[in-house]
């Protein structure tokens, strides 16, 4: 057998364990959200109708920022295994449809795209905690100018098996690091704890 022939079955036999061990993952999550909250008074920027503010109008002032219900689908690919932890990549897209202040009728929406990785511990096991991180960008629009910020986030969480082989479950708490959304004028970060859970499918 010549060298390259060799060299090529040696390739084949190393690609075959870990063509095996390679998985993908799609699934959905729903969560609660709460954040920290603006330190001192944030200034919402309202907009006056053509005709002009009414006398002795102020701008109203926001001080709060409420809880919210997250919506989140994910993909994910197994990139290696070590048996006693594997690798992923994964792109979980998330979405907070209307997120309110303490002012009635004002709220904003989030969408968050934030690809990273993803470490389980005993994969094998019919439950396997795992700690993820990414970043990627955030996405502010509703009662003010719409605007897209970097974003970051960290995370952890369990992930176990059912009697079906291919649907599992996970629960997962994370930190979404965020600027503040153009409704607050202030700088500085907003973070975001983000708890649920929901289902994984696996091909």
């Amino acid at each position: 057998m010549s060298l390259i022939s060799r060299a090529f079955l040696f390739v084949i036999m190393l690609a075959t364990p870990l063509a095996a061990l390679a998985q993908t993952e799609t699934g959905f999550m729903v969560s609660g959200i709460v954040s920290s909250q603006p330190p001192g008074i944030a200034v919402i920027a309202v907009t006056c109708p053509v005709t002009g503010c009414p006398p002795g109008f102020t701008n109203p002032i926001a001080t709060h920022v409420n809880v919210g219900v997250v919506y989140e689908g994910f993909l994910a690919h197994r990139v290696a295994n070590f048996h006693a932890a594997s690798l992923s990549v994964e792109l979980p897209v998330l979405g907070i449809p209307n997120r309110g202040t303490n002012l009635s009728g004002v709220s904003f929406s989030t969408v968050a795209v934030t690809p990273g990785v993803r470490v389980n511990f005993a994969p094998k096991e019919s439950i396997s905690p795992y700690l993820s991180a990414g970043g990627g960008i955030v996405h502010f629009s509703g009662d003010a100018n719409s605007v897209t910020h970097g974003a970051a986030r960290f995370g952890g969480g369990v992930d176990f098996k059912t009697p079906l082989p291919h649907i599992g479950g996970r629960i997962e708490l994370k930190d979404l690091i965020t600027p503040w959304p153009s409704l607050f004028l202030k700088s500085g970060v907003m973070q975001n704890f983000v708890f649920g859970g929901g289902v994984v499918f696996k091909f």
